[in-house]
């Protein structure tokens, strides 16, 4: 079932947007990615702060304080917070260029200047 509506939604919007359907596919692919790996990253954080004699003697503690030369609990605790804070808004980040590259594509598709009109969609179909 879900196999035939894909290949009529493929036959009904054409052989000219598989092209675009795989890159939107693939910026999901990667925004679903960021979401997971900062989502994962809260709970090492919090452990770390709570209860951090149970992370301590663990070999991804061990590598992660290496990396940076620190071996103070909270100075790491910190950097993973900052590391977790990052990785969302560059998440975020990603995910408005992905909602406003459309736009501006269309824009520039239809000689439209997106600063002075708010509703782009109007315009576009208004002149068409």
């Amino acid at each position: 079932m879900y196999v035939e509506n894909f290949t009529k939604f493929i036959e009904y919007y054409g052989k000219g947007r598989k092209i675009k359907l795989f890159g939107f596919f693939l910026l999901s692919i990667i925004a679903g990615a960021l979401e997971f790996l900062g989502i994962a990253l809260i709970y090492p954080f919090i452990l770390l702060i709570i209860k951090p004699e149970s992370v301590i003697h663990t070999k991804y503690y061990s590598d992660f304080a290496n990396c940076f030369h620190v071996h103070n609990v909270l100075i790491n605790a910190f950097i993973l917070g900052f590391f977790v804070m990052c990785l969302f808004i560059i998440k975020n980040l990603f995910m408005i260029f992905c909602l406003l590259f459309p736009v501006y594509a269309l824009s520039l598709q239809h000689n439209v200047n997106i600063c002075n009109s708010p509703n782009l969609l109007l315009i576009i179909n208004q002149q068409s």
